[in-house]
């Protein structure tokens, strides 16, 4: 019998991240879903091959985390924030930062050792830090900051597993449900293409992909 490979996420009770669950179960992995006493995990529970891990910090991650090994541990966690540079603020722009850059880093420093030899770690940015927007500038800086980063790890040649960075555009979300652009995918779409990415036998850094949506 094929053994069932694990899957680690951080923002699974969002659209993209209940996607990618969704996806990640119908190919047979057994699934660990991080979650804070806030969260709404109704959805989740009682299904089988899914863990639900509660969490204070993601520094300080439960042992049942930190002393499993993972094929695949996933972030999917953010949040959206729309400014300009004429209506930015610290409070709000340092806000942005730490719910985007910060909890990725946080989580990234404390499951790397938890990742399989040849395992992957898969981020959710945004093409918006490409190009930047007049209403996302707060945003749009917080993703560059994290994809600044997992370049650097993605070139770093003392770890021993994979990155995979995927930078989608804007894609059919409560965020995103009364836009009129019909060129948005859905999240299950674009969760399958993230499953299909994640076999890839090398480190992937995609800069941006045009089929998640329009620029």
């Amino acid at each position: 019998m094929r053994r069932k490979k694990e899957l680690l996420i951080l923002g699974a009770t969002g659209d993209l991240g209940s996607s990618l669950v969704d996806t990640f179960l119908n190919k047979d992995f057994n699934i660990y879903i991080l979650h804070r006493k806030s969260s709404d995990i109704a959805k989740f529970k009682n299904k089988k091959s899914l863990k639900l891990v509660h969490f204070e910090k993601l520094n300080l991650l439960p042992d049942k985390i930190l002393k499993k090994s993972f094929d695949i541990v996933i972030n999917s966690a953010g949040k959206y924030l729309s400014d300009t540079t004429e209506s930015v603020n610290r409070e709000t722009f340092t806000k942005t930062i730490d719910d985007n850059f910060f909890i990725l880093l946080d989580y990234f420093n404390s499951v790397k050792k938890s990742i399989k030899k040849n395992g992957i770690f898969i981020n959710i940015s945004s093409i918006a830090s490409n190009h930047g927007s007049k209403v996302e500038f707060s945003y749009s800086s917080s993703k560059l900051i994290v994809d600044k980063f997992l370049l650097e790890q993605t070139l770093n040649k003392k770890k021993n597993f994979k990155i995979l960075n995927i930078k989608p555009g804007a894609f059919l979300s409560k965020t995103t449900s009364k836009r009129k652009d019909k060129k948005l995918i859905s999240t299950t779409q674009l969760a399958n293409t993230i499953y299909k990415l994640s076999s890839q036998e090398e480190s992937i850094y995609i800069s941006s992909i045009e089929i998640f949506g329009s620029k």
